[in-house]
């Protein structure tokens, strides 16, 4: 298991009370692997950014690694201290 940071903004950071989120995951992972991790660590994202039953990202938020790569449906590799981004992908006006 890896430690990664992840970082949430806007809507999600004012529910969650919180900047970061620390998850352990597999170093290889996949976007249910986050969203489980994440769903125990913090429940408040369950319904929000996160499906009801915890196995993927609703389709209004985009996974970021490191500030370099979309993650997509495929497998990721982690490192210790990476940095996921989890990003609404609505913009106001």
């Amino acid at each position: 298991m890896v430690s990664v940071t992840v970082e949430v903004y806007g809507t999600l950071r004012l529910r969650t009370k919180r900047k970061y989120i620390y998850v352990e995951i597999p170093e290889v992972s996949d976007r249910k692997d986050l969203a489980f991790a994440l769903s125990k660590v913090c429940p408040d994202l369950v319904g929000i950014a996160i499906n009801s039953d915890a196995t993927d990202f609703n389709d209004t938020y985009s996974i970021n690694l490191n500030g370099l790569t979309f993650l997509d449906n495929d497998s990721f590799r982690v490192m210790s201290g990476d940095s996921i981004i989890l990003l609404s992908n609505q913009a106001g006006g």
